[in-house]
């Protein structure tokens, strides 16, 4: 999993820090260089195309919910580890680096290294498998973003908003041409994915992004204990592909 912070990646004025005078650490451009890919076993579905349709629906958006709450909780709790690369933090960055836990009474906050004061939006992409990309190497993270979900936190009303944005969504890139957007990640990475997405969203400002390998996506599931599905009906898939 590779999380970080996106500099001014939906406009020119520099957007305040998340949270202000709490404990926490630098973000910024964090790398994750372990690879945790995961593979989906194959099921095969003898089920009307109606009931099929409704299935792999379902199962979409329960894995695109899943993934993006995980993901965006642990872009925002996990502490620094030996595992993450830290690069130079945002120029105009409040994120106080080295400072000790604000509240000793309150248990719950001692884990979570923000205080919000203000909404935070976090970018989640779902990457694709990379064949030629080595376990462990940072070019996992290179395959096109087949998910992207924009997770709004809101303080205030202490609300958690999603919205899902279509990988075969057309966007214009300068020099490229017009592509689809989950190719902007190949194309250049999390800050071009922020800043067409942004710019697609009326420059909507994204502060944090999450970029998951199908790997990761299986040991997050695994953190929480798995996921039991209960299907009434004998479901069989044959992939002719």
């Amino acid at each position: 999993m590779d999380t970080g912070v996106i500099n001014n990646a939906s406009a020119s004025t520099p957007q305040p820090s998340p949270q202000e005078g709490d404990t926490g650490v630098s973000y910024s451009q964090l790398d994750l260089t372990t690879d945790l890919d995961a593979s989906v076993s194959g099921l095969r579905l003898t089920l009307a195309p109606y009931l099929r349709w409704v299935f792999w629906s379902s199962a979409f958006v329960l894995t695109a919910v899943i993934s993006a709450a995980l993901g965006a909780t642990l872009a925002l709790v996990t502490p620094l580890s030996p595992l993450i690369k830290s690069h130079s933090q945002p120029e105009n960055s409040k994120i106080p680096q080295n400072q000790p836990a604000a509240s000793e009474h309150n248990s719950s906050r001692k884990n979570f290294p923000y205080n919000l004061s203000r909404p935070v939006n976090i970018l989640v992409m779902g990457i694709d498998r990379v064949p030629d990309a080595l376990p462990g190497s940072p070019e996992v993270f290179g395959g096109r973003s087949d998910t992207l979900l924009l997770l709004r936190l809101d303080p205030k009303d202490h609300s958690v908003n999603m919205l899902s944005i279509p990988r075969d969504t057309r966007i214009e890139i300068p020099d490229v041409g017009i592509i689809k957007i989950n190719d902007a990640n190949v194309k250049g990475g999390s800050t071009l994915t922020a800043e067409v997405v942004s710019r697609t969203l009326n420059d909507v400002p994204i502060d944090r992004y999450v970029r998951i390998t199908t790997d990761a996506f299986r040991e997050l599931v695994d953190l929480v204990g798995g996921l039991e599905v209960f299907v009434p009906e004998r479901m069989e898939y044959v992939d002719v592909t």
